[in-house]
């Protein structure tokens, strides 16, 4: 039931308060301490309003008014606006300060999981565990829950300075409830409290390095946390034990739990008629499977409880990166060549932030989706695939492609909102569909019947040697160092496999044994080069190049395999896949009802098949007497042949059957 539950998980979301207006404040420290708030443009109504320090709170400016009217109300608030690129707002600097921080907390725990600009998750579980052991085994007796009340002595107060307890009046009381020895101590709450310490001790370092102020919330899961973490605000963090978390529930609706913001939310308020999380507890857990389905209900019935298994995923680096912009009053876009013009400058930054993450973090988006808010209020998304080698002007067209699907089905209607947002990020490998081939030379096991490739690192060959071409006879010819159509010189040494089988290729260090390959130097473009001198298709085939009097021509650097079946050229490292390709083939036409092709399908060997089909054909006629080859009726018009069935009758040519999927056939093969 602990899997369940979670309980013995230590779960802190650290959330940076006020964080815009902190940032501006770094940068001039003359607006500390006053009415300050942070606001988008300023044509409308003096801008929108994106974060309010707890100075021009306290004077009623929120971010759910504009800047003119926050000035009515605070004449004395400083209104700080972002900076504008492309005509929107540019909030790189944010997003920055904002990795200053998750920098810090990775040194507490190497579980962190950013979930906005200002939030952050972070799993402690494993730190607590660890410093918990080290209290018992200290005490040398750690079934002794009447000493455990040592470790709650032996922690910084200092840490807990700031520090709340839901449920309690004072964290000294809380203390003070889990030292008495006539209780028993739940061991939950004493993580909770190490926890705290080690919350503690982060959010100071994160003011030390960074000058930001943040709060925290410390639970067994990440809702409880999120929840918990803005209940004492600002610098300040609050711990909710399991015990507290019916006070909690009775004081929270429903809409404001993480992932109840939404539909699911709507059908507990509306249809079920609970306004608070605390109103869930009178449905069974069999009444809530009936009305949400098994994962749902479920879900719900342990959230009402209290538990909730959702894991923190170590990810500093965002999922998605995306920009938008609002278009409100005079600024709603009514023809295609605003939508058009603002579409480009949305590009245009989304192709230049996932550039930066490319060279930052080498990976790379695969998908790009359009966000569209007309003036109607409806919403609607468009999704494509983005191109591994994106730029802004490939990207404006993917994204025009789509837009104009939209006009086409809904006409030209007004646009409030337009947003980009890149997403599924993959490593660079993974997006490109290939790894570097450095690697495949690397990674193959070595045959002693096939093929092998020795690369060698052309740095470390002085400018006055020469090159050398080992061929598969094992004798050497001396090119020369200005022959091959490389910067660098290059020492390939290549011996054909014996037997029909996919070369496996490895390292190999019998020649030229005072030059070793570096697994870091990607020889992909010096086999490339090697390879286009000899067989690309776009150079003239008379125009070869000349080795010099008295040398003969190079052997080629074979890197492709002959296909057993099908007798094509195959690269090397894509020949599974191809033999995959006849193995799903011959699975199709066998589940279809069709002959097999056998494995030898050479064009040459089809047609031989044919020939010696059609010949079988024509000795059968033969064979017929002459009446009955002048029994069939000619077809055509005004002759015989089968008539047309009427719809609905079983009259005329049978129907073709339907061609089955593989799907089907292993469906077939399981029942």
């Amino acid at each position: 039931m602990e899997t369940l539950t979670g309980k013995s998980r230590i779960i802190a979301l650290v959330d940076m308060d006020c964080f815009y207006v902190q940032v501006e404040e770094r940068d001039d420290p003359s607006i500390k301490g006053t009415p300050a708030a942070v606001v988008q443009y300023k044509a409308y109504k003096g801008g929108a309003i994106i974060a309010v320090n707890y100075e021009a709170r306290a004077k009623g400016v929120s971010r759910n008014i504009r800047g003119d009217e926050a000035k009515a109300l605070c004449p004395e608030l400083t209104l700080v606006r972002v900076p504008e690129t492309r005509g929107k707002a540019d909030l790189q600097k944010y997003r920055d300060a904002g990795r200053e921080v998750i920098q810090v907390l990775t040194d507490f725990s190497d579980c962190v999981e950013r979930a906005s600009i200002d939030e952050a998750y972070i799993d402690l579980t494993t730190a607590v565990e660890e410093r918990l052991n080290h209290f018992l085994s200290a005490q040398g007796d750690p079934t002794a829950s009447c000493e455990q009340s040592n470790i709650l002595k032996a922690l910084d107060k200092e840490a807990f300075t700031t520090n709340f307890v839901m449920g309690f009046e004072s964290t000294t009381s809380w203390m003070d409830m889990m030292t008495d020895n006539e209780m028993m101590m739940p061991l939950d709450d004493v993580k909770l409290a190490i926890g705290a310490e080690i919350v503690g001790k982060m959010r100071e370092a994160v003011f030390q390095e960074t000058g930001f102020r943040c709060s925290a919330g410390i639970a067994h899961n990440k809702v409880l946390a999120k929840l918990c973490a803005g209940i004492n605000k600002p610098n300040k963090q609050t711990v909710l034990p399991h015990s507290s978390v019916a006070q909690l529930w009775a004081e929270t609706k429903i809409k404001k739990v993480r992932n109840l913001g939404g539909k699911l939310g709507d059908f507990l308020v509306d249809t079920l008629k609970c306004e608070l999380m605390s109103d869930l507890l009178k449905y069974s857990e069999k009444e809530l499977l009936n009305h949400l389905g098994s994962k749902a209900g479920s879900w719900i019935y342990h959230l009402a409880r209290g538990y909730d298994t959702e894991a923190v995923n170590p990810r500093q680096l965002p999922k998605s990166i995306g920009c938008n912009k609002n278009f409100l009053g005079p600024e709603v876009l009514v023809t295609k060549d605003k939508v058009k013009h603002w579409l480009q400058q949305l590009a245009a930054e989304v192709s230049e932030r996932i550039q930066k993450d490319f060279e930052m973090n080498n990976r790379r988006a695969r998908t790009l989706t359009l966000h569209v808010s007309f003036e109607d209020k409806n919403s609607l998304s468009r999704s494509c695939r983005l191109h591994p080698q994106f730029n802004s002007e490939r990207i404006r067209s993917e994204v025009w492609v789509m837009m104009e699907k939209l006009y086409k089905s809904l006409g030209v209607l007004p646009v409030n909102m337009l947003g980009l947002v890149a997403s599924k990020f993959e490593d660079e490998a993974g997006v490109s569909g290939y790894s570097k081939i450095s690697n495949f030379f690397e990674n193959c096991p070595r045959s002693e019947s096939s093929a092998s490739t020795t690369l060698i690192n052309s740095n470390k060959i002085p400018s006055s040697s020469t090159t050398f071409v080992t061929s598969t006879a094992g004798t050497s010819k001396t090119l020369g160092s200005s022959t091959i159509a490389n910067k660098n010189n290059i020492v390939v040494e290549s011996r054909a496999s014996t037997t029909k089988m996919l070369p496996s290729c490895s390292s190999s260090n019998d020649s030229l044994d005072a030059v070793q390959p570096e697994k870091t130097d990607p020889p992909f473009e010096l086999i490339s080069t090697a390879i286009a001198n000899e067989t690309s298709p776009h150079k003239n085939p008379k125009s070869t190049r000349s080795l010099g009097p008295g040398v003969e021509s190079s052997p080629k650097l074979h890197l492709t395999q002959e296909c057993e079946r099908c007798g094509k050229q195959i690269a090397i490292w894509e020949y599974v896949t191809h033999m995959d390709f006849h193995v799903a083939r011959d699975l199709s036409r066998e589940i279809n009802g069709l002959s097999p092709l056998g494995f030898d399908v050479r064009p040459e060997t089809l047609e031989d098949k044919e020939r010696q089909k059609d010949k079988i054909n024509r000795d059968k006629i033969a064979l017929q007497s002459p009446a009955k080859r002048g029994s069939k009726r000619p077809r055509g018009r005004g002759g015989g042949g089968t008539k047309r069935g009427r719809p609905g009758t079983t009259t005329g040519s049978p129907s073709k059957p339907p061609v089955k999927s593989i799907d089907a056939y292993f469906i077939k093969k399981i029942n």
